[in-house]
């Protein structure tokens, strides 16, 4: 990375692009993407962590969080290490998040754009470079609070490894997924119900709840390819109620 590449800080964070800078910041401070409920000392996964804007809002959030960030581009990785140098307990992770372990070309754009980094499209006046992969199964290793998933079109298939692996999957208690009609072949409708059958009921954007979405919204979503937010919380256990015989 050359010398000047990290900026001045700019809404606190050090930076590449301030308007990119801006508008992330306006979705996590401003509407609340990841404002979720969690218990004390809860142990969270940031996939898809960027330059670190959602990590120090879990930071400041949540006292005590056990918190892992995981990103594939090493100039995010740089300024996420540098806007995180002041909380050494977060463990960094430089990878993409897919159905596998390895290694796989990720598209990423030159020109210090880098939120729309991905696996499956290239844009125009994008390049592409080796990152190493890994799995949401490796990565949840006990009881996992919240789960964020931003990761531009690998949630489907990140989704189905890690319903792949129940144990794991058991573990996660909530979720927040951005969803990205155009990079999957997927319908948002189809998602949701892989959610379901993992056991987690949704909402959809700012808190519109739904059990299953109606699908003529979820042909709106689809047909416009707008990325919709979906907060996942796993359903409490059925309890079993026990009716006395009478004789």
């Amino acid at each position: 990375m050359e010398k000047n590449f990290i900026s001045e800080r700019y809404l606190g964070v050090y930076q590449r692009n301030r308007l990119e800078t801006a508008l992330i910041a306006l979705t996590v401070r401003g509407f609340g993407d990841y404002k979720v409920d969690l218990g004390p000392s809860p142990t969270i996964i940031d996939t898809g962590a960027h330059i670190g804007i959602a990590a120090l809002d879990f930071l400041s959030r949540h006292p005590g969080v056990k918190l892992t960030c995981v990103e594939p581009d090493p100039d995010n990785v740089v300024l996420l290490k540098k806007n995180l140098e002041l909380f050494p307990g977060v463990k960094i992770i430089e990878a993409a998040v897919s159905s596998e372990t390895g290694e796989s070309l990720l598209s990423v754009s030159p020109n210090g754009w880098s939120w729309g980094n991905s696996l499956h499209h290239q844009y125009s006046g994008t390049e592409s470079i080796m990152v190493s992969t890994t799995t949401l199964s490796s990565l949840v290793e006990g009881r996992v609070d919240l789960l964020k998933i931003d990761i531009e079109g690998s949630e489907v298939e990140a989704i189905e490894e890690l319903s792949d692996h129940p144990d794991e999957a058991s573990r996660v208690n909530q979720m927040v997924i951005e969803f990205h009609p155009r990079e999957v072949s997927c319908s948002l409708e189809d998602f949701l119900d892989t959610l379901e059958t993992l056991g987690f009921k949704n909402k959809i954007g700012a808190g519109i709840r739904v059990a299953r979405i109606p699908s003529f919204l979820a042909s709106v979503c689809d047909s416009i390819k707008m990325p919709v937010v979906i907060h996942s919380k796993r359903r409490p256990p059925q309890k079993i109620i026990s009716i006395p015989l009478t004789r």
